[in-house]
């Protein structure tokens, strides 16, 4: 249900529970948090059309193993997918009875379907349909500072220990020679991945940027409305003015004409 009619529905279940003499479940209920406007549309994608969601995320595996001209093929792939899913939620936020999504709502709902691209846990958490509020990712450290540890679908694997320092250098005779290595593909796929973050902020700000300036145009727009509606009105006031003027003289002078008149009326025999 849309965000506005969250809390009021929740707080019924959790009457409903009390009731019922079931206060375990009530304190759940209680905990649940209302998601923001952008967490309700990515989690309505999620919940009514789940295999349009997946075209998108699915390509998360490839595009990390991918470079060249696949890499490019996928990002193509990505955008178009990703723009599909947008107009999407546009069309099942008429649907659910909310506001049409603005610029920046859906400029966040990107940047947290990308998020789900690049961030296995973002991934978990979009395909449940429990998103609370905007994802981002950085490329480096926690995801866009949100703890998402319980989403997570397995336990991050221990960092392996570290090797014994060496005792020295070998010598040169005993030194082994160096081949040379080919792309590293944990390397060419981190790099896949910052790519796609690089992109998805420059596309966000872009987005954040475009919705600036069609609101600073449409206030401009308003002022100069308002101006030179003052500006008439400034006209409108002066005639006003001019014409109650006449009009007070005109009062003057009749009262002067009815007196003369009346003098005279009683002069009359």
């Amino acid at each position: 249900m849309p965000p506005q009619a969250f809390t009021a529905a929740r707080d019924e279940q959790v009457a409903r529970a009390r009731t019922a003499g079931d206060p375990a479940t009530a304190k759940q209920l209680a905990a649940l948090k209302r998601p923001t406007v952008v967490g309700f549309l990515v989690n309505l994608i999620a919940l009514t059309r789940p295999d349009d969601l997946a075209r998108l995320l699915t390509l998360a595996g490839r595009m990390q193993t991918a470079d060249g001209a696949l890499l490019r093929e996928l990002s193509g792939t990505r955008r178009r997918e990703i723009d599909a899913l947008l107009a999407l939620a546009v069309e099942l936020a008429g649907t659910a009875g909310v506001p049409e999504p603005s610029r920046a709502q859906l400029a966040e709902v990107e940047s947290t379907l990308s998020a789900a691209l690049v961030d296995a846990e973002a991934n978990t958490l979009v395909r449940s349909g429990r998103v609370l509020k905007t994802l981002s990712y950085g490329g480096f450290g926690p995801l866009g500072g949100v703890d998402l540890s319980a989403w997570s679908a397995a336990p991050a694997p221990a960092p392996a220990a570290a090797p014994p320092p060496a005792a020295g250098p070998a010598p040169a005779a005993a030194r082994p020679a160096v081949k040379s290595a080919g792309p590293d593909p944990e390397a060419l796929a981190a790099a896949a991945r910052a790519r796609a973050a690089a992109e998805d902020r420059v596309n966000t700000a872009q987005a954040a940027l475009d919705d600036a300036r069609t609101t600073e145009s449409e206030i401009n727009a308003e002022i100069d409305r308002l101006t030179a509606d003052l500006e008439r009105i400034k006209s409108e006031l002066d005639t006003a003015n001019r014409s109650a003027r006449t009009a007070r003289q005109a009062r003057l002078n009749a009262e002067k004409d009815l007196a003369s008149a009346e003098r005279r009326r009683n002069r009359v025999p």
